[in-house]
């Protein structure tokens, strides 16, 4: 569950948001039970905790100490997100977003550029 967490926060930038986002999903959440594969399950409740996060409030820029991560356009910042967090195996993550594998390293580049430009520039 810490994972899932971690996930709701980088979506969001704001802890209790995530906290809120994590709590409800597990309440709607008895259906990931159904899952015998730990990789489904996460799949399940990443994607129960992405639509929550998503009908949050959008996010702000934290300013300066921010890495910026919550900025970061859908579905770059999901899918790097799940991909650095190892929440579910690389090849499946594609098909949550509709992507084709290509689609889906064009997200992760775009991601990595968004953060790169965001951490090495200089604050105005």
């Amino acid at each position: 569950m810490e994972a899932i967490y971690r996930f709701a926060f980088l979506l969001t930038g704001d802890a209790a948001t995530a906290s809120s986002a994590v709590l409800d999903a597990l309440r709607e959440g008895a259906a990931a039970a159904q899952f015998r594969n730990d990789n489904h399950r996460n799949a399940f409740m990443a994607m129960k905790v992405r639509a929550l996060c998503l009908k949050a409030a959008p996010p702000t820029d934290a300013g300066e100490a921010s890495s910026g991560f919550h900025l970061m356009p859908e579905p770059q910042r999901s899918a790097l997100a799940l991909f650095y967090l190892g929440l579910v195996a690389p090849a499946d993550i594609p098909q949550l977003f509709h992507l084709k594998p290509e689609g889906f390293a064009d997200a992760l580049a775009a991601g990595r550029d968004f953060l790169r430009e965001r951490l090495t520039s200089s604050p105005a």
